[in-house]
């Protein structure tokens, strides 16, 4: 397992100076390569139509996927024809594959990885489409799909495409905890790189947390500020159709099991619902079932005597729910609330108008 692993390495005494030794070395090679980009020596590609670039500075979850469908409600349908274009994490397949051509045809997760299926079954009418060249795909969704604006999900690494607006969202936690690098740490540049950003979205991953220290930001950053929390919008079945809230489970006994960057914090959301948890089961982030885990996870809901499996959308995409008759298997939507969603979509319309 991945991140266990990782974990367990960052747990070690005698192997954490090994860590901080490659992330010195990893922290140098980002320099570089940033550098490169710009001093212009390294090319970047400037497209016919607006990019939208979404973001973090950390590896894992911050929300980058549930606040690229956000964009989606709050650009459509003002640009008819948007593509999202992704790496594709955790697919099984390599090259430029189209998930969706925005007319029904949407691909497995096998092909288009989840996340990015996961968007293509949420919004049918948007196109879709993977590759490690982004460019070739971006080229693809404008020529063959005449898309219309280009949103990029987690991009702001990703140089070698010109973006109209780059947004970047970060948590409480990047801001004030540890700030070590990968493989030591989760940082994938420094805070100082900020500054390339045009909007910085705060994410309040908790309820009831205090607002984010725009003092902290402020040491790295001058520019548009937003925020937005995660919220707990519904329960949804195999074919992603609502089906009720969370608190309907408050009282029965429940298995719960995820395959994201951060499972502690889905967990959190399920005991804030008052769910009863009998077992939770952790894979790491982008994990491809197999017979054998779909196998697990049905004997832990038999010996716990529980009907219910309730899991993340971005699970539940590459999971085959016709294995799972006699069980409810349901997962928990997640959105985020966007504070004053009209006055960022007049900001992000001004940037575009700006660069176009």
């Amino acid at each position: 397992m991945q991140q266990r692993s990782i974990a367990w390495l960052r747990s070690s005494l005698i192997l954490m100076p090994v860590l901080f030794l490659f992330s010195l070395l990893y922290r140098i090679i980002i320099g570089l390569r940033n550098l490169l980009f710009d001093w212009h020596i390294f090319g970047v590609k400037k497209f016919s139509v607006p990019v939208i670039s979404v973001g973090n500075i950390s590896a894992g979850g911050t929300g980058k996927t549930p606040f690229t469908m956000e964009l989606i409600n709050m650009l459509y349908p003002g640009y008819k024809r948007i593509a999202v274009v992704s790496r594709g994490y955790g697919r099984q397949s390599r090259g430029l594959q189209l998930v969706s051509d925005g007319k029904g045809f949407i691909a497995g997760a096998e092909t288009g990885g989840d996340e990015p299926v996961l968007i293509a079954r949420r919004f049918p009418h948007c196109i879709v489409l993977v590759s490690e060249k982004r460019r070739l795909a971006i080229q693809r969704a404008i020529e063959q799909f005449q898309a219309d604006l280009i949103l990029l999900d987690d991009a702001f690494q990703h140089r070698w495409v010109n973006r109209d607006v780059d947004i970047v969202l970060i948590s409480r936690t990047e801001l004030n905890g540890p700030r070590n690098f990968l493989p030591a740490g989760d940082l994938r540049e420094p805070l100082c790189n900020l500054k390339r950003a045009n909007v910085i979205i705060l994410v309040n991953k908790e309820i009831n947390t205090p607002a984010i220290d725009h003092a902290v930001l402020n040491e790295y950053y001058q520019g548009l500020i937003g925020s937005c929390h995660i919220k707990t919008e519904c329960l949804v079945d195999s074919s992603l159709i609502p089906a009720g809230k969370p608190d309907q489970l408050i009282g029965q006994p429940v298995i719960a099991f995820s395959g994201i960057a951060n499972p502690g914090s889905f967990k959190k959301i399920l005991e804030q619902a008052g769910i009863q948890i009998r077992q939770f089961l952790i894979f790491p982030d982008h994990h491809v079932y197999t017979q054998k885990d779909i196998h697990r996870i049905k004997a832990a809901a038999r010996a716990n005597k529980s009907r219910y499996l309730i899991t993340t959308e971005k699970d539940l995409v590459k999971l085959p729910g016709e294995q799972f008759t006699g069980f409810s298997l349901l997962a928990v939507r997640i959105g985020l609330h966007i504070v004053s969603p009209v006055g960022l979509r007049e900001k992000l319309e001004a940037f575009i108008d700006k660069t176009t």
